[in-house]
């Protein structure tokens, strides 16, 4: 059922495991399936340093997600979002058509990395600015005025 690229690839995955303090984390899962999958990116300066993924899943989705991981490896973070998921496909070999449905995480879970990704740094963008606006602050002369009898 299952071509010696795919089969060789699920017993030996290259990027299965967790990043700890990942920059973006995303997580899908495919409730007909019983499928369940996260991924965690590391990402320095806009470029996908490491890539790693979790899965509860057939071999065709564990494949899939290993593949992925591989692809989106040493690409901008905005690139990633132009990831041809054929080529991911053809890169398996052959996959039988019941078995295309479990790629679907593939698409899913990195949609809601990249997501994970933005509110992150949108979030890291609001605190720089709001440390400089409080260095600005701390930098400017305060003055005390005394208000009250002359006596």
């Amino acid at each position: 059922m299952y071509n010696k690229q795919i089969i060789d690839r699920f017993v030996a995955p290259h990027n299965v495991g967790l990043i700890k303090g990942a920059d973006a984390v995303g997580s899908a899962k495919n409730d007909a399936l019983g499928e369940v999958a996260k991924v965690y990116l590391t990402v320095e300066n806009e470029i996908v340093t490491d890539a790693k993924f979790k899965v509860f899943g057939c071999i065709t989705s564990t494949v899939g997600l290993d593949l992925l991981m591989d692809e989106i490896k040493g690409k901008n973070i905005e690139e990633i979002t132009n990831v041809s998921f054929d080529e991911i496909v053809e890169q398996m070999g052959e996959v039988s058509r019941e078995k295309l449905v479990c790629l679907g995480l593939m698409s899913d879970v990195l949609v809601d990395a990249l997501k994970d990704y933005h509110k992150k740094q949108l979030r890291l963008q609001k605190m720089r600015e709001r440390l400089a606006l409080e260095q600005q602050i701390s930098q400017e002369p305060f003055h005390i005025a005394i208000i009250g009898d002359d006596d």
